[in-house]
């Protein structure tokens, strides 16, 4: 297969290098292009030929890449979260420990001058 008939989906699904929803994004497509692929060999009873690959490869509309996007997103957005949720406790004993004591802050407001209104 030569560049010019390279699978684009990588390229439409992956904007950087650093761009973990769309590595996402392409492993979803990957395994959908699996299934198809096993799916294939069971009813076909073979590997699909070149031109049936290149067939499965331009299937893929900009709705559907969108899709396999938003669920990348998804996924590493619910990710995020349950990082955050489960290390919520530690930040904030961490911040007790290592911030300034409540009576500083409480004896600050009260010897700070008032503005002038």
């Amino acid at each position: 297969m030569t560049l010019a008939e390279h699978n684009p989906v990588f390229d439409q699904l992956v904007r950087a290098p650093d761009d973990m929803g769309g590595f996402i994004a392409y492993g979803l497509y990957k395994q959908a292009k699996r299934e198809w692929l096993i799916s294939h060999k069971a009813r076909e009873g073979r590997a699909p030929t070149l031109t049936e690959l290149r067939s499965f490869s331009r299937q893929w509309t900009p709705t559907t890449l969108k899709a396999f996007r938003d669920n990348a997103d998804s996924a590493l957005f619910s990710y995020a979260q349950s990082v955050v949720q489960d290390e919520t406790p530690f930040i904030q004993r961490d911040a007790l420990v290592q911030g300034r004591p409540l009576w500083k802050d409480v004896l600050i407001g009260v010897v700070a001058p008032c503005p002038i209104r």
